[in-house]
């Protein structure tokens, strides 16, 4: 069976809105081993695209997703965690996605650091991660340096 082609298809579909189309074609990839089809199906019950939101089935297929070799999926777990308020267990996915080099993971422990403590010198630090990354994205590259603009713009600061 080759998923490629089916994501590729579910993908497509997705793209065009046509989500439940999507969402059965990520179901088939992902029943076949696929770990992007299943970071995806997390994505649409996350975001509620053509399924019913549920934060709890996001988490499982991201789970999956882990189990099945994505590393996207560490990330996003950590995301999710955070959006249900459980700090500790977003820690500790943000770190896991940050040892496998995610430059997107450093500036999002660096936004928990500060969500918890404001003065803390891990958000320069996690900041300064993150403006060396090699894989930000455009946005978050420039939401790197709105925030690094931002603490060294307060010289009372402690970090």
């Amino acid at each position: 069976m080759n998923t490629d082609i089916i994501f590729r298809e579910a993908d497509d579909a997705y793209e065009s809105g046509d989500f439940s189309k999507a969402y059965a074609l990520f179901l088939e990839a992902a029943g076949h081993g696929d770990c992007h089809a299943m970071t995806r199906l997390a994505a649409m019950y996350e975001s509620g695209d053509g399924v019913p939101r549920d934060l709890t089935k996001s988490i499982e297929w991201d789970l999956k997703a882990v189990a099945a070799g994505s590393t996207t999926s560490i990330l996003n777990l950590g995301v999710t965690f955070r959006k249900i308020g459980n700090v500790d267990e977003a820690q500790r996915w943000f770190e896991k996605a940050m040892a496998n080099d995610d430059g997107e993971a450093a500036l999002e422990l660096a936004k928990l650091h500060y969500s918890v403590n404001s003065e803390s010198p891990l958000v320069r630090k996690y900041l300064d991660i993150a403006a060396g990354s090699l894989d930000l994205s455009e946005d978050s590259a420039e939401e790197t340096r709105e925030w690094l603009l931002k603490l060294d713009s307060n010289p009372d600061r402690t970090m």
